[in-house]
């Protein structure tokens, strides 16, 4: 039987044994709450950038032929889109209703002719004018019915628009758009400000479907879209596939930086400068615990995965930045 000596020391031993355990208890429940986070490492890398335009061909030549009295689109002769040489037909009007709108015109002409003769000295300028008028309708259809009802390129030109069979057409509205085939093609692209940055004049883009080349002529603002765009020339591509999308890339690399982190790791302060939180150990009553701390980092250049910084960093990084952590906080480090 144990003596009342015995017995206090062994519920003094099981007390602390329950102390401990439920020491050890709060202290798992504690590191199990703990936030959780990933390090990573610095590398030492020089920053890719894969710069992509998708570009159209622009000409500052475009042309817009008008028809000088009432038409109607009988035929198209050319397509949309394709390469026109002066002489060729574009399209074909109706010979037969223009011949009418010929007559008419005559007879609005000597209706004229009439007044003129009649007119006051106030009202003969008016009247001349108009009179002018006539007169170039009246030769441009002559012209056009001797023809047959075709309407002929003037020049070498691109076939934009033209309008389509059986459409009215009044006086001074177009006929067809062209662009005319001279050193004015340019291939226009929009561009982020990022991209800017490290677009020059004299770049090379390669063509993605067939290897091509255009060479930068310049980067400039963009009134219309408030935006920048790049203007690019190729002696290689297609400058007639003007309804053609065309995508560029190209690749640049800069030199080898001594601490590049990944963009998940930093919160980006503004362009020159970042922080990040580093992960260090300390003792506690429970042994070691990992906490982080911010630093702050000069940027040096970056692309849209990669930050390359000026800072010597010999702890551990939170691979993924979060405003939720704090100075001092206690984490788990996952492996």
């Amino acid at each position: 039987m144990l003596s009342p000596k015995n017995k206090l020391l062994i519920a003094i031993l099981a007390l602390f044994l329950l102390l401990a355990l439920a020491l050890y208890i709060t202290h798992q429940n504690y590191a199990r709450n703990l936030t959780r986070v990933v390090t990573v490492e610095p590398i030492k890398s020089a920053l890719r950038t894969d710069i992509e335009l998708m570009a159209r061909w622009e000409y500052a030549n475009e042309i817009t032929k008008s028809a000088s009295c009432r038409v109607v689109v009988e035929s198209i002769c050319k397509k949309k889109g394709t390469k026109a040489e002066p002489g060729e037909r574009l399209l074909r009007v109706n010979s037969e209703l223009l011949q009418q709108e010929y007559y008419n015109l005559l007879v609005q002409r000597k209706e004229i002719e009439k007044n003129i003769k009649h007119a006051k000295e106030e009202e003969l300028e008016s009247l001349e004018l108009e009179a002018a008028m006539l007169d170039n309708q009246m030769t441009w259809a002559k012209k056009v019915i001797s023809a047959n009802g075709y309407i002929y390129a003037e020049s070498t030109c691109i076939v934009r628009e033209l309008e389509s069979v059986g459409h009215t057409i009044e006086p001074g509205y177009p006929l067809y758009y062209a662009m005319l085939l001279d050193d004015t093609a340019r291939l226009h692209a929009a561009v982020s400000d990022e991209d800017a940055k490290l677009i020059h004049t004299g770049d090379s883009f390669t063509e993605t479907e067939n290897g091509m080349s255009a060479v930068v002529e310049s980067v400039v603002f963009e009134p219309e879209t408030n935006g920048l765009e790049c203007l690019l020339t190729s002696e290689e591509l297609d400058s007639t596939a003007f309804d053609c999308p065309v995508h560029l890339e190209r690749t640049v690399e800069t030199e080898e930086y001594q601490t590049v982190l990944p963009m998940s790791a930093l919160k980006m302060i503004d362009r020159n400068n970042a922080m990040a939180y580093c992960v260090r150990k300390r003792k506690t009553r429970f042994g070691e615990e990992a906490y982080v701390f911010p630093v702050s980092l000069l940027v040096l250049d970056h692309n849209k995965e990669w930050v390359a910084v000026a800072y010597s960093i010999n702890d551990p990084i939170v691979a993924y930045y979060s405003d939720t952590l704090v100075d001092g906080q206690a984490v788990r480090v996952l492996e």
